[in-house]
């Protein structure tokens, strides 16, 4: 019972340390602006705020930092909590295993999908740097030309289907 007891001890830190890691990612990859333009540029210098590569180092090292400790975390509650508990033998003892398994996929589910905003705001500012700089330079590029057709053509198909929803949910109304 000590070691399930100093095992739970070990999670609940493990837990409470990758809580505020995933709130900070977050944090970080909310107060990174949505475009990267000429005026977002001078704003952020301005108002002092480092450039993209400060907190590309930032995001990178806080993202392998969260994924080490959820790996830790899953390791612990399968490799050491779980059989711990199986030797207790006690219904709480497995009960809890089965929470710390949910606050995992909890927070895994919230890393995903901070994870996932931050690449697509990589990319779409990759995009807008590939236009602007296509733009500037009086370059026709024909893949910006076909990616551009495509945003019009999933726009338009949007807005039909938003348009046929609205159409019966007047007729059902």
């Amino acid at each position: 019972m000590d070691q399930f007891d100093s095992l739970k001890r070990e999670a609940t830190k493990l837990e409470r340390n990758l809580e505020d890691k995933v709130a900070r990612y977050q944090q970080l990859v909310a107060s990174i602006p949505e475009s990267t333009s000429a005026t977002n540029d001078l704003f952020l210098a301005e108002s002092g705020m480092n450039s993209s590569s400060s907190s590309a180092e930032d995001e990178a090292a806080l993202r392998y930092d969260i994924q080490r400790t959820l790996t830790t975390l899953q390791d612990l509650v399968k490799l050491q909590l779980q059989p711990a508990a199986e030797k207790v033998g006690s219904q709480s003892a497995s009960l809890l295993v089965k929470r710390y398994r949910e606050i995992l996929f909890d927070l895994s589910g919230d890393f995903e999908k901070s994870r996932q905003a931050h690449q697509r705001k990589q990319e779409r500012a990759k995009l807008m740097q590939g236009a602007r700089t296509s733009l500037d330079n009086g370059v026709d590029d024909p893949a910006m030309d076909h990616l551009l057709r495509e945003r019009n053509h999933i726009a338009n198909s949007q807005n039909a289907a938003s348009s046929v929803i609205n159409q019966a949910s007047e007729i059902r109304a």
